[in-house]
């Protein structure tokens, strides 16, 4: 699996993002049994060891973690040869070539390297892959049960209807609510970054939708 850093350049609101980001996904590989999950790299994001777990080392279940520079369709050679590589990418991948691509800056950062790749538009593309849609998207947990809302959150814009045609105005729903949903995000973070305080000032300064399930799964803690 090639994983690379979402919301860790323009976006980026603290520098501690970024170990917050590996440490994250290091918890995630030591909680679950992803018996079908080789490796996993980290590419070109500048940390020190994910969750404690340093390049080259095993999470419990056997998974080997890469801190790495590796490109998103490197081929895989010598001992990963014949496995099937998993990529994330950067949000410009899913939509259509923009400005980045008449400037001609088509590798400055890895959003419009993903956006110009000759498959990753066709992919996530609704108007060519049929299959991108809300049926089809999946949340991975231990187990169906364990779904919250605050994760059900982050698909809601995939379970929307798109049509093969669609006119500019019939769009602003889709993407009012995208943005609804990152501006809880971004809320959420702010917080994080700037509030030290205890319960009774959050609630006074008001939270976003996504802190209480954080807060409640022990996942968040905004006091020093």
């Amino acid at each position: 699996m090639h994983v690379v850093g979402l919301g860790l350049g323009s976006w980026l609101l603290s520098p501690a993002q970024v170990q917050l980001y590996l440490d994250s996904f290091g918890e995630v590989l030591q909680e679950l049994p992803l018996a079908h999950v080789a490796d996993v790299h980290f590419s070109w994001i500048p940390g020190n060891d994910v969750a404690g777990i340093r390049s080259g080392e095993y999470t419990r279940y056997g998974v080997k973690v890469h801190l790495s520079k590796r490109n998103a369709q490197e081929k895989l050679k010598g001992e990963n040869d014949g496995k099937l590589l998993v990529v994330s990418y950067a949000w410009n991948g899913n939509a259509f070539p923009g400005n980045d691509y008449w400037m001609g800056v088509l590798s400055g950062t890895g959003d419009p390297a993903a956006a110009y790749s000759s498959l990753i538009p066709q992919l996530h593309n609704p108007l060519v892959n049929q299959f991108v849609d809300g049926k089809h998207a999946v949340v991975l947990s231990p187990s169906p049960e364990s779904h919250e809302p605050d994760f059900i959150q982050c698909q809601l814009f995939l379970s929307l209807p798109l049509e093969r045609e669609m006119s500019p105005g019939s769009l602003a729903p889709v993407f009012s609510r995208i943005f609804n949903f990152h501006a809880d995000l971004q809320q959420t973070l702010r917080l994080v970054h700037t509030i030290e305080a205890g319960e009774d000032d959050l609630e006074a300064v008001g939270r976003p939708r996504l802190l209480p399930g954080l807060a409640r799964r022990g996942k968040l803690n905004v006091s020093r």
